[in-house]
């Protein structure tokens, strides 16, 4: 260990060590020039990374001067206190109520009032009359009692296939809500019925795709994943819309190579056949996929 007693580091003055981690050595209990004290990693008064108590930051905080600017329906009056390396000023709203938020909150975050602007979109949002109004397939019909987070009205509405739905004020402007739900199942059953490589409910695409593991696989095969209750590597194959179970296998290599010899017999076929009519794309990855496989052996 080195003996850092008494040495300063920035306005830190280290006094002894404290105790021992294992990534970043000893922690040294060390006096900062302001009065506060603060334990420090060695490593950190050596590399320069800790120079204080934190009392530079703060002064930091307190330099940075806002008084007199202005955010939407705030102008900052004056510097409160820092709280979890937050800034916190006391403003003033054009409404004229004084709050005292976080500068970050202002400058980054879009706080542009003390609150009186949602008041005021929540209250238009309250006296908005849209009887009769169409949402695509929705017509609002009448308001509720009832109130969304944002404090939008609900209103029931009637959907074009007959349903009955309560959908809020903002959720019917957004733009997002098509129906009571079966807009979605329709235009979901369609394309998927449409679409241009399903072949006996199968889509080519998705085959090729699954030559090579997600994201958030963790076994590093497609279709192999270990069951963490008997400690068994578990293969198994989609095809169909369906999912055939493949065994369970004391080793990955053998569940990988179970699942690889299904694919070959299952999935590579209906690839092969329909190979012409794939895109430039899909012909790479599934070309990379043979030839990754002759070199395996």
């Amino acid at each position: 260990m080195r003996d850092l007693t008494n040495q300063c580091f920035g306005r830190l003055t280290a006094v002894e060590p404290i105790r021992k981690e294992t990534k970043k050595g000893y922690i040294w209990k060390c006096k900062c020039s302001c009065g506060g004290s603060k334990e420090v990693p060695a490593v950190y008064l050596l590399n320069g990374h800790t120079k204080s108590c934190g009392c530079i930051k703060l002064e930091n905080k307190k330099k940075q001067d806002i008084t007199g600017k202005r955010w939407g329906r705030l102008v900052a009056l004056e510097f409160m206190y820092v709280e979890n390396s937050k800034s916190y000023w006391l403003f003033q709203c054009d409404c004229g109520n004084q709050k005292v938020i976080a500068a970050s909150d202002v400058k980054h975050s879009g706080t542009r009032s003390c609150g009186c602007l949602a008041n005021e979109h929540a209250t238009s949002l309250n006296r908005q009359d849209i009887s009769g109004e169409r949402f695509d397939r929705l017509e609002a019909v009448c308001p509720t009692d009832e109130r969304d987070e944002a404090g939008s009205v609900i209103w029931k509405c009637i959907c074009q296939c007959g349903n009955e739905v309560k959908y809020s004020v903002n959720q019917l402007r957004s733009g997002r809500i098509h129906s009571c739900g079966c807009w979605y199942q329709e235009t979901r059953k369609t394309c998927y019925q449409t679409r241009r490589d399903l072949q006996e409910q199968t889509s080519v695409s998705a085959l090729i795709a699954s030559k090579k593991p997600n994201k958030n696989n963790t076994s590093g095969y497609t279709g192999v994943y270990l069951e963490k209750k008997t400690g068994r590597w578990q293969a198994y194959i989609n095809l169909q819309k369906r999912r055939y179970y493949l065994g369970s296998y004391e080793d990955i290599a053998t569940a990988a190579s179970i699942r690889s010899h299904a694919e070959k017999h299952f999935h590579d076929p209906i690839i092969v056949e329909h190979f012409e009519k794939m895109n430039s794309r899909k012909k790479a990855q599934f070309l990379e996929y043979v030839s990754r496989m002759k070199e395996e052996g």
